[in-house]
Formats: C-alpha cells, sequence, structure tokens
C-alpha cells in the first residue's frame, strides 16, 4: 500500500488527476496542461491506468483520457483536501 500512495503522490500525477476531472480530454492536450513531456505523461497515465483511476480510448490518431468512477472519487478528494491546505 504505501508503494502505491508513494507513487501516486507526485505533484504532475495529481495535476493530471484533478485536471481529469475537466472531463475527457486528448492525451497531447493533457501533456500540455500539465506541463509535462509525451514520455512521462505516458508513464503517469500507464500508473494511474493501472491502480484504475483513468481509462483510455483511440479516437483515430489520437488517445482520450478520462477518470473511472473510481478515478473521480480520488480526485475530487485531493482536489478539496488541497484547497483546504491551499
Amino acid at each position: 500500500m504505501k508503494k502505491v500512495v508513494d507513487e501516486l503522490f507526485h505533484p504532475k500525477r495529481i495535476l493530471a488527476l484533478i485536471t481529469l476531472l475537466n472531463g475527457e480530454t486528448y492525451y497531447t492536450e493533457l501533456a500540455r496542461r500539465v506541463n509535462s513531456s509525451p514520455n512521462n505523461l505516458y508513464n503517469i497515465i500507464k500508473l494511474l491506468k493501472r491502480l484504475g483511476l483513468v481509462e483510455t480510448r483511440r479516437e483515430g490518431r489520437k488517445m482520450v483520457i478520462k477518470l473511472t468512477d473510481r478515478g473521480k472519487v480520488l480526485a475530487n478528494r485531493l482536489k478539496e483536501a488541497l484547497e483546504v491546505v491551499l
């Protein structure tokens, strides 16, 4: 469990989750919004998929990313926690 928490709680991963609360988005758009390189975002999405927090699908040559129900719950809780401390 500690390893999962350690992997998840990285600023870019948290930002990606919270950004996805606005709805599904294209991979390239999410990379721009979280100021991440494509390779770094690929690793973030791979981890979030493994944890069951996001799902992806193809639209032609583009990849669309969205939160799962579990991801929405976690992202909302993270957002609320950040609003309290910031």
